[in-house]
């Protein structure tokens, strides 16, 4: 079996500057290499490395994508006369160039299964210079479901497997196109549990003088900071000790991929901060603070390498995901591998991820009064907060590893290529 991995053209792969998608390609893909031959296609310039590793070869192809750019900023300008919902990343234009380069270099590399991440107008340019593959298309958002159905029905025509990174997001596009149901999958986000684990840095909050609150992700309004900030203010009256540390890139998602996609109620309130507050979420969180006089309790940890993050999590008490959206909730694996009890909305696919009052808590999403209660009670009940931390670590352990979800996926690859 030969499998190429197409990640998205910004996707960043190598550690340490590593994405989220990135990290799951290089993990997954190492495992992976053990059984079968493995091709990663990622940005880079245009000429193409191979790299061995585990005996096994892993060919990595970098395709220069700055033609692809330059048509980006094109279709920005003309987004207004574009259909509806398909405008922008739902274009089949959008990174054409691409996608194209990807899919005549595969007629070189000869697999049997291309493993596409989100975008699904990758799937018909592939597929026409590419038609005895299987393709894989791999949702870790919600975009099948929120763009032009029509268009999606005809680019999942071109599809054999369609895996999702939760269940929640599977369910939905079952019920968007119950013709494709039967080719949907769920295959879950991992984490390193013995590399996070097994570490002789202090964790679980201990040899701290503060009990650190911790929170991983996007600086951006559906992740709920600002709902944070508000139970905290709350918090540190009962607790002055306490401290919070937000980590993250300040990168605030476009008013078009947030609002104007979404089908969500939750999201509807957050048009107000694309016209009241500003040009920017984080200047927006830094007067809160400011209000809040939460200055000295609250830090801003813009951009920490992956391979840093861990030593984070071992020293917090508790890592909080206040998101209003999530196809997933990542940090919360990794914090439940690093035996760090999570504090987490009731959305998503973190509902997947949490054991509730077991591995976390979970708290109505916009509910700063609730989060504060979930976050009090972890800080009131060491005894309570510990059993959970240990039970996080065996839920990571037997759920979420990397070699869970490399066995789950290969799996799913053998059923794929027996149709």
């Amino acid at each position: 079996m030969k499998v190429a991995f197409v990640n998205q053209p910004l996707d960043m792969v190598f550690p340490p500057y590593q994405n989220s998608l990135g990290i799951w390609t290089f993990e997954v893909s190492k495992r992976l290499a053990c059984f079968c031959e493995v091709v990663i296609y990622s940005r880079g310039p245009d000429h193409p490395d191979t790299i061995t590793e585990n005996s096994n070869t892993l060919c990595f192809r970098d395709i220069n994508i700055n033609i692809d750019l330059k048509m980006v900023k094109l279709l920005e300008k003309i987004s207004d006369i574009l259909p509806g919902k398909s405008s922008i990343f739902g274009s089949f234009l959008y990174h054409f160039v691409y996608a194209l380069k990807v899919a005549l270099d595969l007629r070189k590399q000869k697999v049997d299964i291309v493993h596409i991440y989100n975008y699904s107008q990758f799937a018909p340019i592939i597929r026409f210079f590419n038609p005895g593959v299987k393709i894989v298309l791999n949702m870790r958002c919600e975009w099948l479901t929120q763009l032009n159905p029509e268009m999606i029905d005809k680019r999942l025509k071109k599809v054999d497997l369609v895996i999702g990174v939760s269940n929640y997001i599977i369910d939905k596009i079952k019920r968007k196109f119950p013709d494709y149901a039967k080719i949907c999958r769920t295959v879950y986000n991992g984490v390193d549990v013995q590399d996070l684990y097994e570490s002789k840095t202090v964790h679980i909050g201990k040899g701290n003088t503060k009990k650190q609150i911790l929170f991983v992700g996007r600086i951006s309004p559906e992740k709920g900071i600002h709902v944070l900030l508000e139970a905290f203010r709350k918090v540190v009256k009962s607790y002055p000790d306490v401290e919070l540390k937000l980590m993250g890139p300040k990168h605030q998602l476009s008013h078009d991929m947030l609002i104007t996609l979404s089908d969500d109620e939750n999201m509807d309130f957050l048009q107000s901060f694309y016209n009241q507050y500003g040009k920017s979420y984080s200047d927006y969180l830094q007067r809160l603070i400011k209000e809040y006089h939460l200055e000295d309790k609250v830090l801003f940890l813009d951009y920490i390498p992956f391979s840093e993050i861990n030593n984070y999590y071992r020293q917090a008490y508790m890592v909080v995901n206040p998101s209003f959206s999530e196809s997933f909730g990542r940090s919360l694996i990794e914090a439940m591998a690093c035996q760090v009890p999570v504090v987490a909305s009731r959305i998503g696919g973190m509902k997947e991820v949490v054991v509730d009052k077991v591995t976390g808590i979970f708290f109505e999403p916009g509910n700063s009064k609730d989060l504060a209660e979930a976050i009090l009670f972890l800080l009131e009940n060491d005894e309570v907060r510990e059993t959970m931390a240990k039970a996080a670590t065996k839920s990571a352990a037997e759920v979420f590893s990397w070699e869970k979800v490399t066995e789950k996926l290969l799996d799913e690859y053998k059923s794929v290529l027996e149709l």
